[in-house]
Order: structure tokens, then C-alpha cells, then sequence
């Protein structure tokens, strides 16, 4: 599930990465530390770079349940970090964070996978830049490990999946609380959805900056082919990753479905009619054109 990155919550997040030192200081804790210093480091290690709304939990399940992918989560999720950090790795800093992710959620053919949406990326970056450790930033290098790109093609659908899993908390059905928040009511609001859209088009924006600049081709996955063919998918990551594979063991069933109701399908509907040459500007531009250069475009 990505989370919504706010100024308050970068904060937050940015405090969990640079202050471990008063639990993990703890001596249960650092015994169970050593007990993970003591597995073998991944030798193969892949990036899925995720936008918001995208197929990344369905994709993480998925990918997980091959047994030889590594277990793909979003591993500096802001929602999930603090309580990952307290219960199951108390760690000195963000490099022993990273080290002990590395060993203990990678597969027995030591592959090595996680997600991370751009806001994630950033915050991550900017954690490992403060530990003043010259080796900390290959802890994170999109031109070392395997880079996949995630995304919607179908932006509006997107934009009105997060605007409705933000009103509601209804983010995935795989959720404890899944039937409870899918009775959750949520009306149509276009600055709303305008504001998520651009949420989303900065993300994209970020992560096609970076891919340049880096000079990387990352294998590109829609959320539309997930859904479509999910063994297509896991067997073009599988080559991706590991190499040229023909065979993949079939999973027809996994705990995540679509959530969209036909309140949902009406919204996008009216969006989509209300919108049509805004739309069309930024479906033409995505990837291409900030978050500020679109808004004053269109004058939102």
C-alpha cells in the first residue's frame, strides 16, 4: 500500500531513520541483530520503482509466492516503518536497517527485492546522504540493482482509486478491515481528485527524471497487464531478474482483487467528461512536465 507523503510525515519518517540508536542500544536487541548479521547477503537484488494506486501490493504478493523473488514489500512504507523498526528490526541506523532487510527477506536463491514510490526514494536518499558514510548511498543505486518502473495507464481511474482509499481507508482487499471500509461512502470532489492526479503525475515525473539522468531502461509494468495476465507479468520479472525463463508455476488464486465499485466507474465517468482537453495535456505530458509547470498550465 503507498502512503500519501505530506511535510509532517517526512519529518516523522526522516526522524525513525536517523534516531534508532535508544532501542537498539537495548541488549535483546542487539543480540537479535547479530542473530541477522549472521545470514548470507543477496546476490541479486532488484528496485520496483511504484506510483500510488498502481497493482504494487496485488504485484507484491504475487512476486512473493514465487519463492525465488525475494519478498518485494515496501520496505520504508511511512505507515508500516515505525512499528517494522520497533518489533522486528531495531537497528543503529538506516545502513544496519538496510543490511538486515537485505538478509533476512531474501529468498534461499538470495534474491533481493523492494518497493519504493518516488517520495520513498527521496526520503531514503536523504537519510543515507546524512549517515556521512561514503559506501551508504550504493545501498540504493538504481544503476546497480534491476529497476522496474509500475504505473497506470489509465490516469483518471488512478486518480480516483487514491482519492477514494484516502477518504475512506479502503486501500486493498487484502486490508483486516476490508469489508467494514468497503461500505464507506465518498462523494464526487474534483479539486480532490485534481490534487491526487498531480500527486501522481510528480511521482511519474520524479521517476523518469531520475531514469534519465542515470541513464537506466527500467522494465516497464502497467497495473492494466497485472490484472490482465498476472503469470505474463510474473514470467517477464522473472527474466528480467534472474534471466531468460520459459516456465513458471502457475498461481491462480492470491488474496488480492480489485476494489472499484460503480460508484468509482460513475466518478471516473463524470471526471473524464468534465475534464477532457486537461486530461488530454496531461496524458501528453506525464513523465515529461513537474507538478508546478502542470498545475499553472491548466490553471489548477
Amino acid at each position: 500500500m503507498t502512503q500519501t507523503i505530506t511535510k509532517k510525515t517526512q519529518n516523522k519518517i526522516l526522524q525513525v531513520l536517523s534516531d534508532f540508536q535508544e532501542l537498539a542500544l537495548l541488549d535483546n536487541s542487539r543480540n537479535l541483530i547479530k542473530s541477522y548479521q549472521k545470514l548470507s547477503l543477496p546476490i541479486n537484488e532488484y528496485i520496483i520503482c511504484i506510483t500510488p494506486r498502481s497493482g504494487s501490493s496485488w504485484l507484491t504478493e504475487i512476486l512473493s509466492k514465487t519463492k525465488i523473488l525475494g519478498n518485494p514489500e515496501e520496505w520504508f512504507n511511512p505507515g508500516n516503518l515505525p512499528g517494522i523498526i520497533q518489533n522486528r528490526y531495531p537497528c543503529l541506523d538506516v545502513i544496519e536497517y538496510f543490511d538486515c532487510i537485505k538478509r533476512t527477506q531474501c529468498t534461499e536463491n538470495k534474491v533481493f527485492g523492494m518497493e519504493l514510490s518516488f517520495f520513498q526514494y527521496q526520503l531514503v536518499c536523504e537519510a543515507l546522504e546524512k549517515t556521512k558514510n561514503d559506501s551508504s548511498l550504493s545501498l540504493l543505486n538504481l544503476e546497480k540493482n534491476k529497476s522496474i518502473y509500475l504505473y497506470r495507464l489509465d490516469l483518471v481511474a488512478q486518480a480516483v482509486s487514491l482519492y477514494r482509499a484516502v477518504e475512506t481507508g479502503m486501500f486493498h482487499s487484502a486490508q483486516k478491515n476490508a469489508s467494514e471500509k468497503a461500505l464507506i461512502d465518498f462523494d464526487y470532489s474534483e479539486d480532490k481528485i485534481w490534487n491526487w492526479l498531480i500527486h501522481i503525475l510528480q511521482q511519474e515525473f520524479g521517476w523518469q527524471q531520475s531514469f534519465s539522468k542515470k541513464g537506466i531502461s527500467p522494465l516497464c509494468l502497467t497495473y492494466e497487464e497485472i490484472w490482465s495476465n498476472p503469470n505474463l507479468t510474473k514470467l517477464r520479472i522473472i527474466n528480467h531478474v534472474l534471466g531468460k525463463s520459459n516456465q513458471v508455476d502457475e498461481i491462480s488464486s492470491y488474496n488480492h482483487t480489485k476494489i472499484a465499485n460503480s460508484k468509482s466507474n460513475e466518478i471516473v465517468t463524470k471526471f473524464y467528461e468534465n475534464n477532457s482537453e486537461k486530461i488530454e495535456f496531461c496524458l501528453k505530458n506525464r513523465g515529461k512536465v513537474n507538478a508546478t509547470q502542470i498545475k499553472k498550465e491548466l490553471s489548477l
